[in-house]
């Protein structure tokens, strides 16, 4: 999150620069710049939707073998306690 911070930050400060730019030619090289941040910041935020995205389809798959996963166990549990009376 702190570089989507820095990135706002970045832009806010072009965008203040742009609207004091005295020449044409100076104002479209911030444009660019301008432009350039606003493709990292949607590049940082498509891959923190992906990362979260993985991470809710892995605890969705995961969810189900854990409790199968603690079936068996509490499975084996009870028939080792009946064993062993």
């Amino acid at each position: 999150m702190s570089r989507l911070k820095k990135l706002m930050s970045d832009f806010r400060k072009l965008k203040r620069e742009v609207r004091l730019a005295k020449t044409s030619n100076q104002k479209n090289k911030l444009v660019a710049s301008l432009m350039s941040i606003k493709g990292q910041h949607k590049e940082h935020n498509m891959m923190l939707i992906k990362k979260r995205k993985y991470s809710e389809r892995w605890r969705n798959l995961n969810r189900s073998e854990v409790s199968r996963y603690n079936r068996e166990y509490a499975r084996i549990r009870r028939s080792k306690i009946l064993n062993s009376e």
